[in-house]
């Protein structure tokens, strides 16, 4: 007699039955920020996330190269649970060779990993082989600058035609991709640098690419549902407006992430206001102003767009949490001061759709408010923005094994329940540490008849219907205060 069964059996006795569990909804992450920048060094227009952040660095502004541009500060400035970057550049950019030679015989290339000028700062040094052996070699490779220094080194290598050939492992390397064999021979010791890399000439629209074409910058995005946050560096005045209105357009297409931008350094608090208008939009913030920051390389104050900073306290709190909330001002600790202080005028911004950084009473930098750009009555907090999508996308993922499945009560009703059972523990998230869980105040859901028609079911539909109340923001907190020596004081 068998323990588990799938039905009915011919004969009496206790079986058991494998259930599988019912519906439910997975909460998904809100930590996924990608940025779309010049880094000096990396794959070239690839949407790409280094595993941790010395693995970020290694790939995009390894030691040795320049790092004080606002790509390189922005990143390292800020904290984040995940970050991914495309690199935006021409890609008609080269990438460095050298060849090594004996004399004038080219024994073989090679071929810097991504294109660029940087790759003309590598040198190859080839000496004595570690083993003594006098037909083998070492090779080793170094990027020298301000900021450090890369090395790595091969030893033991062959290229003499006795025996057989050993090569470097490139796998992991900063440096190197290719090392191309040519010809037989003992490498002439010494050093040699590597030569040749261009930047091409980088356009705004290798920031922003054609929707739908996973060609450049922003079109690579698309199909990564798991993507909250994007943001850019400093890519100039130029290109700035055609940038803007490129992720502008991207989070309209996509609708489950938001776009941070700045508008140009040095405009005023009125000049901020007036090209706002410009990005209206329930997922877009628009950052006001400018900070500043030290680079990690001589200490120097520098000036970056603010973005990122949002972003990335938002890649870091629940979807329910104000980027504003004033206990969270440690998190903004690497800006060093703001480009202006906007005093009086934060109001103004905020009343036109800006997210202004401010000094925090009590010191520290916080956002006055967080909003979006989209002025919609009732709909301009960020919180309500980031919460929707937390919802929507984990509800989307979630019922994804119910799609055609037949449109009937035994289906219908996992559905419901799954969603009942997501938002009641959001709902008790409130109880319990709502600065670190996501959460809401109240919801109700319709009965199925409620919002259901036999067309609609005919047509292949199933609509649940749910009203959800977000928590709003403490943004006045005010004391009714009566006082004076006349007063009579009642105790409630």
């Amino acid at each position: 007699m068998p323990l588990f069964v799938s039905g009915p059996q011919n004969t009496t006795g206790v079986f058991i039955q494998d259930v599988p569990p019912p519906a439910s909804i997975t909460p998904t992450g809100t930590g996924v920020a990608v940025v779309v920048g010049q880094p000096l060094w990396g794959p070239a227009n690839k949407l790409t996330y280094p595993t941790s952040p010395a693995a970020f660095d290694a790939t995009f502004a390894p030691p040795g190269s320049v790092r004080t541009g606002s790509f390189h500060l922005a990143t390292t400035r800020s904290a984040w649970p995940v970050l991914g970057c495309v690199r935006a550049i021409d890609p008609a950019a080269v990438a460095s060779t050298v060849n090594v030679l004996q004399s004038a015989t080219t024994l073989a290339t090679i071929t810097a990993p991504y294109p660029g000028t940087l790759g003309n700062s590598i040198v190859w040094t080839i000496g004595a082989a570690g083993d003594g052996n006098a037909n083998h070699f070492k090779l080793t490779g170094s990027l020298t600058g301000a900021s450090g220094t890369t090395t790595e080194v091969y030893d033991n290598l062959n290229v003499s035609g006795t025996g057989a050939n050993v090569l470097p492992n490139l796998a992991n390397s900063t440096l190197a991709v290719t090392f191309a064999f040519v010809a037989t021979g003992i490498p002439t010791a010494g050093n040699i640098t590597m030569s040749g890399g261009t930047n091409g000439t980088t356009t705004a629209a290798h920031y922003v690419g054609t929707p739908g074409g996973s060609t450049f910058g922003f079109s690579l995005l698309e199909s990564d549902q798991t993507i909250n946050h994007v943001w850019c560096d400093d890519m100039g005045n130029s290109f700035r407006p055609t940038v803007n209105a490129g992720l502008f357009a991207h989070v309209e297409l996509t609708t489950d992430r938001v776009g941070w931008i700045n508008g140009p350094s040095g405009q005023s608090a009125a000049s901020a206001q007036t090209d706002v208008a410009s990005y209206r939009s329930l997922r877009l913030v628009y950052n006001d102003p400018w900070v500043n920051v030290n680079d990690d390389t001589t200490g120097a104050s520098r000036l970056i767009p603010s973005g990122s900073f949002g972003a990335s306290v938002a890649a870091q709190t629940p979807p329910s949490l104000s980027i504003g909330y004033r206990a969270l001002n440690g998190l903004y600790s690497g800006i060093i001061s703001l480009e202006a202080d906007r005093g009086s005028a934060r109001g103004q911004n905020t009343a036109a759709g800006i997210s202004t950084l401010i000094k925090a009473p009590g010191g520290g930098i916080s956002y006055e408010v967080d909003c979006n750009t989209s002025l919609l009555s009732g709909q301009t907090d960020l919180t309500r923005t980031r919460l929707g999508q937390y919802i929507g996308r984990s509800v989307q993922q979630s019922w994804q094994p119910f799609v055609n499945a037949p449109n009937v009560p035994f289906f219908q009703q996992p559905i419901i329940d799954s969603l009942d059972a997501f938002l009641a523990n959001l709902l008790n998230n409130a109880k319990i540490n709502p600065a670190a869980l996501p959460i809401i105040s109240a919801y109700a859901l319709s009965s199925i008849a409620g919002t259901n028609t036999p067309f609609s079911i005919s047509q292949g539909q199933f609509i649940v219907g749910a009203q959800i109340l977000t928590s709003s923001q403490m943004k006045q907190i005010i004391l009714a205060m009566s006082y004076g020596p006349g007063l009579t004081i009642t105790v409630s």
